[in-house]
């Protein structure tokens, strides 16, 4: 319950600043816009580095903010609960609160994308559902990189993986591993 809690506040804090800096983006023929802000909501997919775990469904939000039209950073929380191979009812539930760096490259329809953030990783081992001890945080870096396709001048399919470095936690997991997402994106 705190876990959520503490993950739907810091969403709150962290997009509440979002409309107030879309009124003050200049208006360009292009996006992304020196200025401009985007949100975006993905879903995917965690491929663990630790053989003990499953693949798990994965889930995304961000707020972005484009210092330049090439250069963003972006702000989110990912979502991901592996079930362990040995018993399917025991998982590794894991909230990413994340910041990158993103550039990307203009390519009409088409904006590649690469970039490297920092982010706290709040893990969870459950037992048949439940809570098994406390959670415990980790710092863990990011490496990404994707493409997205402008639909519309301010909407876009967006493509994305994304390895993220964890430290292994007090029971000896690792909780790296890959994730790939596919998303949706606004501008405003």
């Amino acid at each position: 319950m705190r876990t959520r809690a503490l993950m739907l506040m810091l969403i709150a804090g962290l997009m509440a600043p979002l409309p107030a800096l879309a009124q003050t983006r200049h208006h360009a023929e292009r996006q992304p816009a020196e200025g401009s802000i985007a949100v975006e909501g993905g879903i995917g997919f965690f491929v663990p580095q630790d053989s003990a775990f499953g693949t798990a469904l994965d889930l995304e939000g961000h707020g972005d903010f484009y210092l330049t039209s090439r250069l963003g950073v972006r702000f989110g929380v990912d979502w991901t609960d592996p079930s362990f191979h040995r018993e399917s009812s025991d998982s590794l539930r894991q909230v990413r609160f994340g910041g990158d760096v993103i550039y990307n490259w203009e390519g009409g329809k088409w904006h590649p994308f690469a970039g490297a953030g920092i982010a706290a990783h709040v893990i969870q081992q459950k037992d048949n559902g439940r809570d098994l001890g406390g959670s415990e945080s980790k710092l863990g870096g990011a490496l990404l990189g994707g493409v997205e396709y402008f639909f519309n001048r301010n909407s876009t399919f967006t493509g994305e993986a994304r390895y993220q470095f964890v430290g292994d936690t007090r029971n000896g997991y690792n909780p790296s591993g890959l994730v790939l997402l596919f998303g949706l994106k606004r501008y405003f």
